[in-house]
């Protein structure tokens, strides 16, 4: 199971040339990860962290990147996510094709509606 330090030394070596990183189900990941793949990571478009402990401070760290272009997002599953992510994901929705909120219960059906209404160009699963 990878963790926050296995990242931080995957970002560090070969973050220049990720383009696809699927970390599902990676417990012991936080938003100190997602802060690296943020800094270190310009070429990733797909991005899977369903399932991981993040909060809405790792969705505030990607959003806050200028060299990140993700165009698929996938959150399924992250319990931790709640409506304070909400300008973050449509920060991050200008680029997005895809995103998948399927089993967010801390966000709101009226917040799911909002991102629906402003990433018309973005495939949403909830």
């Amino acid at each position: 199971n990878l963790s926050d330090e296995s990242i931080l030394a995957l970002t560090r070596l070969h973050g220049e040339t990720i383009k696809v990183l699927n970390l599902d189900r990676c417990s012991r990941i936080t938003d100190a990860s997602l802060l690296a793949i943020a800094n270190s990571c310009p070429l990733l478009n797909d991005l899977d962290i369903s399932n991981c402990p993040i909060t809405d401070s790792g969705i505030a760290a990607l959003s806050c990147s200028e060299e990140l272009n993700l165009q698929i997002l996938s959150i399924s599953g992250c319990s931790r996510i709640s409506n304070r992510s909400l300008p973050f994901l449509i920060q991050l929705g200008k680029n997005l094709l895809g995103l998948n909120l399927k089993h967010c219960n801390s966000l709101s059906n009226k917040s799911v509606n909002m991102l629906m209404g402003n990433l018309w160009n973005c495939d949403i699963l909830c």
